[in-house]
């Protein structure tokens, strides 16, 4: 069974045949499934900036995603003496951003995918946007 938001934001499931397709009204929320099955956006949107994302990983402590600028928000944790901190990646496809927060290791998917695109520690104006003012 697959689960969508509908338009009154009450959570749903929709029905699917024997093959597994969903089945006519399902497909109106096609856009809605694609979000909500990746557990990429907790609140639904699927523009403007996500709400943090608090992920499940030894090495980053949230992530955020900016639909229209394409960046991906991510602060990392603190290690020992290194300090945790505010990093923003650019020119991030949607379907990046959504397999990164499905990954099962965003340590790993930072190094092998994120890390070929443009990225930089979070300027002032970005930490401002972003992180509410707070690289650590």
């Amino acid at each position: 069974m697959e689960v969508f938001q509908d338009a009154q934001g009450n959570w749903r499931k929709a029905k699917t045949d024997a093959t597994g397709r969903r089945g006519q009204f399902a497909k109106k929320y096609s856009r809605q499934f694609a979000e909500i099955e990746t557990g990429a956006v907790s609140s639904g949107r699927v523009e403007g900036i996500t709400e943090w994302e608090y992920v499940s990983s030894s090495r980053i402590a949230a992530v955020r995603y900016d639909y229209e600028e394409m960046k991906l928000c991510v602060k990392f944790i603190k290690l020992g003496m290194n300090l945790g901190l505010a990093y923003v990646y650019e020119q991030i496809p949607p379907p990046i951003y959504m397999q990164f927060v499905q990954s099962d290791s965003l340590g790993k998917y930072v190094n092998s995918v994120l890390n070929n695109f443009p990225y930089h520690p979070a300027t002032e104006d970005e930490l401002e946007l972003y992180f509410d003012g707070n690289r650590y």
